[in-house]
């Protein structure tokens, strides 16, 4: 029996490059130069071109010249003690246009710990940039590029350490009206309230050591709704300082991210299940292998030593005997 696999093994290198043929998001391999191993359908068809015609270029074709360096750097990052890294960069694509995109991605291992080859699950977010590229476009159009990214503004009272003010926006975010907002935030422990019990301290102490330090700050935090809706919010404020120096007044944002932390973790749950299914291949390639040198082995085998001789030769004499006429 040859080394091959059977013909009723099934080949799990095909079965799983057909599963994530059809996936949504942008599925590849590469090796640690850069060389694309697979790449899926949906990948293909965002850069424009045909899969066959990806495999064997370079990733670092596909990205803009200003993002090769840091991409490398964050695939440097990768070993067995952290085997994913995420990061977003720009691509270009068929027609010279220019996409961001946001990639996990994953190194594969062998038993010794040597890197293998990369797997990268990516997603298109230049919808989220020029969101916030459009910000900054003209004062025009603000109300609509803050109703579509959802950001809202506020200023608090230092001195009296209450809401000072508070935008239709930043109350549509925490879900309620803008008197509401100002009621409940009539105290810092009144604003507090909404946050998730697991990020109350974190925030406050962001928040304190920011007012000590007489700076800014950008935090990321879990509030609930009044209707029980769990939202992600970003906030990034910066203390306001009068002629004098004195500190009575922070002004900030509040972004609403759920989309996009919930793009990440859908992201990081697809990059875990295809790092299993991968290790999975890889334990049915060993055994397999592993089977087929045991069968090998146990395989029946022509003998062609002493006593396979003398009995050829008894064979004969006898034979010979038989054919011989009697005297």
């Amino acid at each position: 029996m040859s080394g091959s696999r059977p013909d009723s093994e099934p080949d799990f290198k095909a079965l799983f490059e057909a599963l994530i043929a059809s996936h949504a998001d942008l599925v590849s391999r590469y090796d640690h130069d850069g060389r694309l191993i697979f790449v899926s359908d949906a990948y293909a068809t965002f850069f424009g071109m045909a899969a066959s015609d990806l495999v064997g270029t370079s990733i670092y074709s596909l990205i803009t010249s200003e993002e090769r360096k840091g991409t490398r750097q964050r695939l440097e990052r990768v070993s067995p003690a952290t085997p994913s890294v995420s990061g977003r960069n720009k691509v270009s694509v068929q027609g010279g246009m220019v996409r961001h995109v946001e990639w996990v991605t994953t190194g594969i291992f062998d038993p010794h710990g040597n890197l293998l080859e990369f797997m990268s699950v990516g997603r298109d977010v230049t919808s989220f940039r020029d969101v916030r590229e459009r910000l900054t476009e003209s004062e025009t159009r603000y109300a609509q590029a803050v109703k579509i990214a959802q950001i809202g503004y506020w200023m608090w009272d230092e001195h009296n350490d209450r809401l000072d003010h508070c935008s239709a926006e930043a109350a549509a975010i925490y879900g309620v009206t803008v008197e509401q907002a100002m009621q409940r935030s009539a105290s810092l422990d009144g604003n507090m309230a909404s946050v998730h019990d697991q990020d109350r301290q974190r925030y406050r102490e962001v928040i304190d050591n920011a007012f000590d330090d007489r700076k800014g700050y950008d935090v990321t935090f879990r509030c609930y709704r009044p209707n029980g809706e769990l939202r992600y919010l970003r906030e990034v404020a910066e203390p306001l300082f009068e002629e004098d120096g004195s500190f009575n007044q922070t002004i900030g944002t509040i972004q609403d991210v759920t989309e996009q932390k919930l793009v990440e973790q859908e992201l990081h749950a697809k990059q875990a299940l295809l790092h299993e299914q991968v290790q999975a291949l890889q334990e049915n390639e060993k055994r397999l292998q592993a089977q087929s040198q045991v069968s090998h082995r146990n395989s029946p085998r022509a003998w062609t030593g002493p006593a396979a001789t003398s009995r050829s030769r008894t064979s004969r004499r006898t034979a010979s005997s038989r054919s011989s006429p009697m005297t």
